[in-house]
This record gives structure tokens, sequence and C-alpha cells, in this order.
């Protein structure tokens, strides 16, 4: 299928060299030695996964607090803008990016992680906290370098 290749191209641009010019804003640490790269150019949430891809990256996934934490401390070189991240709703369910299921959210006090028939990707807004919105919105995204958890097949 069509999101099968898409996880194997991520398992085989991890070991491509990245290829952003002047979008690297980077903090690395001994556990989450991760470099996020924020994308101003607007574009939907689909554009922004392929856009990722394309630079030998991916659009940045949130596992945990502790991702949260460390994205949150990444210098954004004045960075303030809403960004879209690699959560979108996959048939009812919230879904990274990757083919894994969510299990922390981190939502405004606004949003609920309920679903519903339309389909919502997900954009990070001020202090780190997530709200849902039409995938087709143009917004900046985040694409990441890390380490996913690969589902291939």
């Amino acid at each position: 299928t069509a999101e099968s290749s898409y996880y194997r191209n991520i398992e085989v641009n991890k070991k491509k060299r990245l290829d952003f010019q002047g979008h690297c804003f980077c903090i690395t640490s001994a556990h989450f030695p991760h470099i996020y790269y924020f994308i101003e150019e607007r574009m939907t949430w689909f554009e922004a996964r392929d856009y990722c891809l394309s630079k030998n990256s991916a659009i940045a996934q949130i596992y945990n607090n502790e991702y949260l934490t460390e994205m949150m401390n990444t210098p954004t070189g004045g960075y303030t803008d809403k960004a879209w991240i690699g959560l979108f709703e996959n048939t009812s369910e919230w879904t990274w990016v990757d083919g894994q299921l969510a299990t922390y959210f981190h939502w405004n006090t606004d949003q609920t992680n309920s679903t519903n028939a339309t389909k919502f990707c997900v954009i990070m807004t001020d202090g780190g906290f997530w709200s849902h919105i039409s995938c087709s919105n143009e917004r900046p995204s985040v694409c990441f370098n890390g380490g996913y958890r690969q589902k291939l097949g």
C-alpha cells in the first residue's frame, strides 16, 4: 500500500544526509540526540509530511513528555507560529506518521482527543499544546531526524 511504502521510505531516508538549507534550530542531549527543523513555508499536512520526507527526514513525532520537552527546549531562532506535527486521524484513531497509535496527548484545554467524521491533523501551538484542525489547512511544520519505531510491510 501507499502507507507501507511511505514507512519504508522513512527507513531508507534515515540513512541519508539530511538536506535542509538554513532551517535548522538544533539541540542535542545524551538521551535524545534529535534535530528539529522548523519550516516556515505554509503547506497542508500531507504536503508537510512529503516535504520532510523529501529532505531525508520525517514530520516530527512526539511519543511522550520527554520528546515534548526536548522539542520545546529547541532554540527556534524566534519562530513562534503554530506548526504541523506527525499526528493525524486515521480511521477514527489518532496515529503517528510511522503508523503507531498515539498513547500520549498534550491537547489544548479547548481540544479533546475525540474524533468525528471530519479528518483532522495536529498542530503544535504556543507552550507545546496540540490542536486538531483540517489537514487541508496550510501551516508551517516541524521536521525531525529522530529514530522512528518502524512499521514496515
